[in-house]
């Protein structure tokens, strides 16, 4: 690693421009790759039946693996509920729309309150936490009952179109050098029964 090349992150550790370009035209390249398989991916489920499936093998005999659709089980699925509710009177059991649960529970605390337990509402429940949030940003001590947490930063690499276009000629090159093997040609596979 050259030093004059390295530039000092927020951690204080060293990161040579090579490395960043190399992460830059590797994302290029993976999102191409990506996109290459993406498209065979939905041809080839197109093109099979439930249930098929291929086995790539290359012109010396060598097994690359297979490429299979599932054959889902079939299930039921609910039509419609209120006849089936109407059909099997016997499995109902009482339940609380989501529309209807706030009022459901003024309701049960008015006549049973050992039955409801008391929790901030979601909206309440955001604005204490900013309020904490600015308590700590102001004095560095936060509310009792609050914590401050932080989540890891995320790496985030971002290829403009020089560098895709880069990628798609490395690619290219790797390619008709010989130092990437080509895409199977139909010949090469062959369905496994």
């Amino acid at each position: 690693m050259s030093v004059s090349n390295s530039r000092r992150t927020t951690s204080g550790n060293a990161v040579d421009d090579a490395t960043i370009s190399r992460l830059v035209l590797q994302r290029a390249l993976l999102k191409l790759l990506g996109d290459i398989n993406s498209a065979e991916k939905r041809d080839a489920h197109a093109a099979m039946a439930d249930g098929d499936t291929r086995t790539a093998i290359t012109a010396a005999g060598v097994k690359l693996g297979t490429v299979s659709r599932s054959f889902p089980k079939p299930t039921a699925v609910v039509d419609d509920l209120a006849i089936v509710a109407a059909e099997h009177p016997d499995v109902l059991a009482p339940v609380i729309p989501d529309y209807l649960q706030r009022k459901a529970a003024q309701a049960l605390a008015e006549t049973h309150p050992d039955l409801v337990v008391y929790e901030p509402e979601d909206t309440a429940l955001t604005a204490l936490a900013n309020d904490a949030l600015a308590q700590w940003e102001a004095t560095g001590q936060a509310p009792a009952g609050w914590r401050i947490a932080r989540k890891p930063g995320v790496l985030t690499v971002r290829p403009n179109q020089a560098a895709t276009r880069i990628a798609e000629q490395m690619l290219t090159t790797a390619v008709e050098r010989g130092e990437l093997p080509a895409l199977p040609t139909p010949a090469t596979v062959e369905v496994e029964r």
